[in-house]
C-alpha cells in the first residue's frame, strides 16, 4: 500500500535561555531557522509555525529533523517542543472577517 502524503504544519517551541549561550539576542535564533525552513519549501505562518508547500511524507519530516539538528548544533538543547500535523482541507475566512456587516458573503 503506497503511503499517503499530507501538507504539513511544524510548530516549535525554543528555551531562549540557552539560546542565550550560543547568540547574543535570541531572536537570532528565530530568524535563522525561518531561513533554513523557508529554503527547505516551507511557508512561515506566524511565531513559530511553519507549513509545507507540498504533500510530504512522514520520512520527509525525519528528514527535515536530521537536517536541523546537523544544521544547528544547539537544536537537541534549545528546542523544547517540536510538533508536527497534517493539514487536511484548509479555508481561508480573511474575506469574511474583512466583509463588512451588510455584505453577503457564501462560503
Amino acid at each position: 500500500m503506497a503511503k499517503r502524503k499530507h501538507y504539513k504544519s511544524i510548530e516549535f517551541d525554543l528555551d531562549t535561555r540557552k539560546l542565550l549561550e550560543f547568540y547574543k539576542d535570541y531572536r537570532s535564533a528565530y530568524r535563522d531557522i525561518r531561513g533554513f525552513m523557508i529554503k527547505r519549501g516551507y511557508v512561515h505562518r506566524q511565531g513559530s509555525v511553519y507549513n509545507s508547500k507540498e504533500k510530504l511524507l512522514e520520512t520527509d519530516i525525519l528528514v527535515l529533523v536530521d537536517e536541523l539538528k546537523d544544521y544547528f548544533p544547539w537544536a537537541s538543547t534549545c528546542i523544547k517542543a517540536f510538533d508536527v500535523a497534517n493539514i487536511g482541507h484548509q479555508h481561508s475566512m480573511l474575506m469574511q472577517l474583512q466583509a463588512s456587516d451588510d455584505e453577503d458573503f457564501a462560503i
